[in-house]
């Protein structure tokens, strides 16, 4: 039943307040992932946060600014585990893998779903476009050390390449269950020693 004691309506800056707009956010971010955009009103996030439709629009003043709130969140959730995971291994490889044992899983739909969203959303909000953008940036400006460290000679463009096509992956998996990505992890071993030099070629010639 909705809260009537707690309602978040302290000062702006309470830490009441503040948690009664994270509680609106997370509502609103599992009616994201569970219906996306048409799904997310603001009677469904009250319901969902157990409390009532006007502290909504007390303290996001109508559902475009709830709506913008949950989409910076679920950029959070979407490219911070995968760049962490990807950042805890030493190798590429090893960090796709590692991505796609954490967010590709067909009984976890959850991350996959949102990122259709938020790709639906880029291409209608621009305010929702420049928040995956710059997000996008920023997690291969964050992949680009640890590239660089590992001893990949084109960090920039392979930190592109790895970003795109985890998504890709994530979102085939969302369209086709039944999808195996069992082999996805050996294949980008292959793909990496292919691209490696050999110890014992001649750096002067192309195999």
């Amino acid at each position: 039943m909705p809260d009537e004691i707690d309602d978040g309506t302290g000062p702006a800056g309470s830490a009441r307040g503040a948690r009664r707009r994270d509680q609106l956010v997370r509502a609103g971010l599992e009616l994201l992932a569970e219906r996306g955009w048409s799904g997310l009103t603001a009677r469904a996030v009250a319901e969902r946060a157990g409390t009532h439709q006007g502290l909504v629009h007390y303290h996001f003043g109508g559902l475009p600014s709830l709506k913008r709130a949950v989409a910076e969140t679920a950029v959070l959730e979407v490219f911070e585990p995968a760049v962490a995971a990807l950042t805890a291994e030493t190798s590429w490889p090893a960090g796709v893998a590692a991505v796609l044992r954490t967010t590709a899983q067909p009984e976890e739909p959850r991350a996959a779903r949102i990122t259709a969203e938020l790709v639906v959303a880029s291409l209608q909000d621009p305010e929702v476009g420049e928040l995956v953008r710059s997000a996008l940036a920023d997690a291969r400006a964050r992949l680009v050390p640890w590239l660089s460290a590992t001893g990949e000679a084109e960090p920039q463009g392979l930190a592109t390449l790895l970003l795109a096509a985890l998504d890709g992956l994530v979102l085939h998996r969302l369209l086709d269950p039944a999808l195996a990505l069992d082999d996805v992890a050996a294949a980008a071993e292959a793909l990496a020693a292919a691209a490696s030099p050999s110890p014992s070629a001649d750096p002067g010639t192309r195999p």
